[in-house]
């Protein structure tokens, strides 16, 4: 693992990985505290792998690359070497990997979760994120108290999440369950950091087969940035990667900014997307 690390570290030292249109290498983000402030320099492109709980087979994700403190918009304007790149995600990973290790395929949006059966809820998109959160909360969270704990306490003030009543998450909770039946076993299991290792070992695969060829690949856990030019190589490489991890090719999709998760891109709106960046250089 260290050497592969090593080997992974020193091709992104020698890529040049930049944002065009910045008119220079930080990134500001909501505040103007120094913490706030991402630095895009190489020594900041230097990633390692953190292992928990002393237990090699526990988290294990690569962390420490400055595209991993930024937001996906600005990850979109992102270049490699002067050509712009494309992230490609895998959909709904961790729900993914429990649907695949129940010996079932997920198939569509895991958190599309029809809004006429919450009346006072918020509009389709804002319960989409809701849903999402809660899933993935209850999937990580050792028992329901203490996820539902978590939960509201990662809203701000004033947000719809913030507020809801154990009563409302509950409701929530079983909707996505009549969604997703299979993962009813998985909630309040402590799955999290065992996911977490699973998806690195994803990851190293990815970094493997792209840094010997000499192509940078950018890794955020569950998506990748990449060149233009190697999108569709990337999509291959995440399905073997996965089939050689949990035993089968998991689902991708292209990101674009301004377009919903896991939107089907046509080719059209991929090549408009790459000429609109190619005209910032």
């Amino acid at each position: 693992m260290r050497k592969e690390l090593k080997a992974y570290n020193a091709l992104l030292t020698s890529s040049f990985i930049d944002i065009a249109t910045l008119s220079g290498p930080m990134i500001r983000m909501a505040t103007d505290d120094d913490a706030s402030r991402v630095h895009i320099h190489p020594d900041n492109s230097q990633t390692r792998r953190v292992f928990s709980r002393s237990n090699w087979e526990m988290n294990g994700r690569f962390y420490g690359g400055w595209w991993q403190r930024v937001n996906d918009d600005w990850r979109s304007k992102i270049f490699i070497d002067d050509q712009p790149t494309i992230e490609v995600d895998f959909k709904g990973l961790h729900v993914a990997m429990l649907y695949a290790k129940a010996g079932e395929e997920m198939r569509g949006d895991p958190y599309a979760i029809p809004p006429d059966l919450f009346q006072s809820y918020p509009p389709p998109e804002l319960l989409r994120k809701l849903v999402k959160r809660l899933a993935l909360t209850a999937i990580n969270a050792k028992g329901k108290s203490s996820a539902y704990r978590a939960y509201r306490n990662g809203f701000s003030s004033g947000h719809a999440g913030k507020t809801m009543t154990d009563k409302k998450l509950d409701g929530l909770l079983q909707a996505f369950l009549d969604r997703n039946p299979v993962l009813a076993e998985f909630l309040f299991t402590d799955q999290g950091i065992k996911l977490m290792y699973l998806d690195s070992q994803i990851t190293a695969h990815v970094h493997r087969h792209f840094t010997e060829q000499g192509v940078p690949v950018l890794s955020v856990h569950d998506s990748y940035i990449i060149d233009h030019m190697k999108v569709a190589e990337l999509r291959q490489v995440m399905a073997e990667a996965s089939q050689a991890v949990v035993g089968r090719a998991l689902p991708t999709a292209i990101k674009l900014p301004d377009m919903p998760e896991y939107a089907d891109v046509t080719d059209e709106e991929l090549q408009e997307h790459i000429e609109n960046r190619k005209g910032l250089r």
